[in-house]
């Protein structure tokens, strides 16, 4: 029987002016064969990252950014999925939750919307 394949790593691009959510957020993510990219939470920025970087995922870290309407706008028109990450805002991911949650909610909002298979060696 062949192991099945791992779907494609997707481009994310966390935007935070929270230092140690970009860094923990970004290797979090890259550990997990993702490709990152972190920039810290300007207007202008967010529509430059999707341009340049064309990511399939947006993380936008509310706590630091009031411009979630237009980051939701520029998302939409760039084809981008956005994830919104606070600390206690209803209805988004717990910016300081487990790594596990907001990996989920990345890879659900890719392409295919499925999670990628981990596979686990028991050496017994």
């Amino acid at each position: 029987m062949s192991a099945p394949t791992l779907p494609d790593p997707l481009t994310v691009v966390v935007v935070s002016s929270d230092t140690a959510f970009r860094r923990l957020a970004g290797t979090a993510l890259s550990q997990a064969g993702h490709e990152v990219h972190t920039a810290t939470a300007a207007p202008l920025r967010i529509g430059r990252l999707i341009r340049f970087r064309r990511p399939q995922v947006l993380i936008l870290d509310a706590s630091t950014c009031d411009e979630i309407a237009a980051a939701e706008a520029t998302c939409r028109a760039g084809g981008v999925h956005l994830v919104i990450v606070a600390d206690g805002m209803p209805g988004v991911v717990e910016k300081w939750g487990p790594l596990e949650t907001l990996l989920a909610e990345v890879e659900a909002a890719g392409p295919a919307g499925a999670s990628r298979l981990r596979v686990v060696a028991d050496d017994r």
